[in-house]
């Protein structure tokens, strides 16, 4: 075995030294062996124009470091151990050029442009470490490309981070395909900085038989981030029980309780939204394998297929969480799109793909209020209804003592999507609450969820906006208050368990508090924000 140890072609180069490739083409090879170029502390400065051939294995080692505005091919796999993911200066291309390849090591490598090439189609790049592709920092970065070519990059469970936010960063047009379909958190994951761009951004998935299923987020309204983060994307395969299930999700049951995987799609999508501003709007294109033996495998033929969200807050009132959920325009072959549009109940995590006849739990499938000119528009969607005599929309400025606002028509018998809205001219000042009663000609009721709707000076009003996992071991509770207003915040497990408590005096208008979550367990975990008079709670993924 022969190991090129960061020389020149005819002397040693020490660790801590300087190797500078330009104006011709480096190449490493051996017919007869095989050929390592392993960089074990030196800094190698590879110029504009240059080219480095490695015939074998590249290995980084500890404070290993290449500045790169030409290019380096690599033959055989690509490992790193460096921390600081190997590049520094870094405009330049790195090409895998081999029929099957690893990028691993103990550390990330973090790439500019990152070409998946070889001979031949379905070529698989297989991650065994965390990457990222793209000018860093990310959020200042619209520059670097991942080219697939017609290669497959098996995400294997790990992290692949994309920090051009332009619908080009990731080329496939030459047939190219991610594999995600792990099926336990963090699944497989394109972790995409999208930030306020807008226009379509296809994450080009495929399935373990190199099936195209690709998804696409086209953002056709642009918002604005409030956290300088990444949406998530993932996706995986199930059998027909549709089993395991995503972190945090309860059952596939219907609204009768019963088991109802036999018209749920063998396949859940994860993608994580992060925290806005102001909230985008976006149509979502789900593909799915329309072969029998994959996707579609049950008993029976498949009727028209929509799109379904799981929304995570409803199982706290003991329901199964798809009763929240978005009725999509049917399946065109084998995609179907919805727009996400309400804000924030569009945007949670988990979804799928259900047989419209015999769908996830649903009745009443939105319940929203929102403020505006002093009023408050409460704006509720069923899909089906039965029996229904009239609603009632509801007010409380407590949360618990409501009193009726205004009462408003049934539709008695439908079957069919139903939109509805009521106005209360004369509501709270502050934060509010609103719920709907729906009540059947003989007689009986139910509510619905409770929302909070603020009115007023909103920027100071004591209110959770958000809290979230920020990947860093760290977990942000982002909340509106009052100037010097005295707060809480405890993290819960999902037993109830109390993990942290933390308390303070707040800025008025939006405050963000990070909590270190860094030796915590992944899952589900229970955020309580609570102030003299008010308390809110939410569930946090841990990823």
């Amino acid at each position: 075995m022969m190991k090129f140890y960061n020389k020149s072609l005819s002397s040693r180069v020490l660790a801590g030294s300087i190797i500078a490739i330009g104006g011709m083409i480096a190449s490493l090879s051996s017919n007869a062996q095989t050929v390592y170029l392993n960089n074990v502390g030196a800094k190698m400065h590879i110029v504009s124009g240059s080219y480095l051939n490695v015939d074998g294995t590249f290995e980084n080692q500890t404070s290993g470091a290449i500045e790169n505005n030409g290019t380096i091919e690599v033959l055989n796999d690509w490992t790193n151990a460096d921390g600081s993911g190997v590049f520094t200066t870094n405009t330049g291309t790195v090409i895998l050029d081999g029929a099957s390849q690893a990028i691993g090591g103990t550390a990330f490598t973090r790439f500019f442009n990152l070409t998946a090439s070889g001979s031949g189609s379905n070529n698989v790049k297989t991650l065994d470490q965390d990457i990222s592709v793209g000018a860093y920092p990310a959020f200042t970065g619209t520059t670097g490309v991942l080219d697939l070519e017609d290669n497959v990059l098996s995400l294997n469970g790990k992290i692949l981070s994309v920090n051009n936010k332009n619908g080009a960063a990731i080329n496939s047009t030459g047939g190219g395909l991610i594999r995600s379909e792990n099926t336990t958190p963090p699944y497989g994951t394109v972790r995409w900085n999208i930030d306020n761009a807008t226009g379509a951004h296809t994450i080009p998935f495929g399935t373990a038989a190199n099936v195209a299923i690709p998804f696409i987020y086209d953002v056709f309204t642009a918002g604005t981030d409030a956290s300088n983060g990444y949406t998530i994307f993932s996706t995986y395969p199930t059998p027909t029980s549709n089993l395991p299930l995503p972190t945090g999700v309860m059952g596939v049951n219907d609204n009768a309780g019963n088991n109802n995987s036999n018209n749920v799609i063998n396949r859940f999508w994860i993608v994580g939204e992060r925290v806005w501003a102001t909230y985008p709007k976006i149509n979502y294109t789900f593909t799915f394998d329309n072969n029998a033996a994959t996707d579609l495998a049950r008993t029976g033929a498949w009727g028209v297929l929509r799109a379904q969200r799981y929304n995570p807050t409803i199982v706290q009132t003991g329901l199964e969480g798809w009763g929240d959920w978005l009725y999509s325009p049917a399946n065109i072959g084998n995609t179907v799109t919805a727009t996400i549009a309400n804000a924030p109940y569009d945007y949670y995590d988990v979804w799928t793909l259900v047989d419209e006849s015999n769908p996830l739990p649903i009745e009443l499938i939105r319940f929203a209020g929102n403020c505006a000119d002093g009023q408050v528009e409460v704006t509720w969607t069923t899909a089906s209804e039965t029996n229904n005599d009239f609603f009632t929309v509801q007010r409380s400025i407590d949360g618990v003592t409501f009193e009726d606002v205004v009462i408003v028509d049934g539709a008695g018998n439908s079957s069919s999507i139903i939109n509805y809205s009521a106005v209360d001219y004369n509501p709270y000042g502050g934060t509010s609450y609103y719920r709907l009663k729906q009540t059947d000609f003989d007689g009986a009721s139910k509510y619905s969820d409770v929302v909070a709707v603020s009115c007023g000076n909103a920027a100071t009003d004591f209110n959770l906006v958000n809290a979230y996992d920020q990947g860093n071991g760290t977990m942000a509770v982002v909340f509106n208050a009052g100037d010097n207003e005295l707060y809480t915040i405890t993290l819960y497990d999902i037993i109830g368990k109390q993990i942290t408590e933390t308390t303070g005096k707040a800025y008025s208008g939006k405050n963000q508090i990070n909590i270190a979550v860094g030796d915590l367990a992944r899952g589900i975990y229970m955020v309580n924000l609570k102030n003299e008079f008010k308390s809110f709670g939410r569930r946090v993924m841990l990823h």
